[in-house]
């Protein structure tokens, strides 16, 4: 019977102590993520699965160099005209740090370029040149971290919220790594004369 009552405070007692640990851990974690993080304002690119896709008001592909209409480019401050891309198999472009490829579900090509920042701050505005008259506005918000890394710790950004033309194009809950609007992956712009109309539909 003493035995028993002794393994079953020993149990205890570790289970207590294995909880108390945990606790720490996690403490020290938050505490980690939660320091201020320093305004370097250094410039850097966010990969993303956003696929953007243009049309005109009859539905053409202005992404189809077939069809020779736009060519897309990121940049903050200038930008110069790209090259024309290099193609592989007509289905897929790399130029100017973005790509144009083939969706072959809906037989349209689409766009994809990194989300730019600079390291600190979490507003961030940069633009999309679609010709010389024509230059769209990205506006992304960014939440930072320190992660706790092997070999040390390392400052990580992620996209919190993101409008393009000034509408909300993507939105994340970063507590818990779960996208609001996991619909929003596929954006189709059309372009009339002067004005930009966003839709998540074909």
């Amino acid at each position: 019977m003493k035995l028993i009552k002794i393994n079953i405070m020993k149990t205890i007692k570790l289970t207590f102590a294995i909880l108390l640990l945990f606790s720490i851990i996690i403490s020290c974690n938050k505490e980690e993520t939660e320091v201020e993080i320093p305004k370097t304002g250094e410039t850097f690119g966010l990969g993303s699965n956003l696929k953007f896709y243009f049309s005109s008001p009859t539905n053409t592909d202005l992404l189809d160099l077939n069809n020779n209409v736009i060519l897309p480019v990121a940049f903050e401050e200038s930008y110069e005209i790209p090259n024309p891309p290099t193609s592989s198999n007509n289905l897929r472009y790399n130029y100017a740090g973005g790509q144009i490829r083939l969706d072959s579900e809906n037989e349209k090509f689409y766009w994809n370029t990194l989300i730019l920042g600079k390291m600190g701050y979490e507003n961030h505005q940069f633009y999309i040149m679609i010709s010389e008259n024509d230059i769209d506005t990205l506006d992304v918000k960014f939440k930072f971290t320190k992660e706790i890394m092997l070999g040390g710790g390392e400052y990580s950004a992620k996209i919190e919220k993101l409008y393009y033309n000034g509408t909300l194009i993507l939105e994340q809950n970063l507590d818990n790594d779960s996208e609001i609007n996991p619909s929003n992956e596929k954006i189709f712009i059309q372009k009339i004369n002067d004005n930009t109309i966003i839709s998540f539909e074909d």
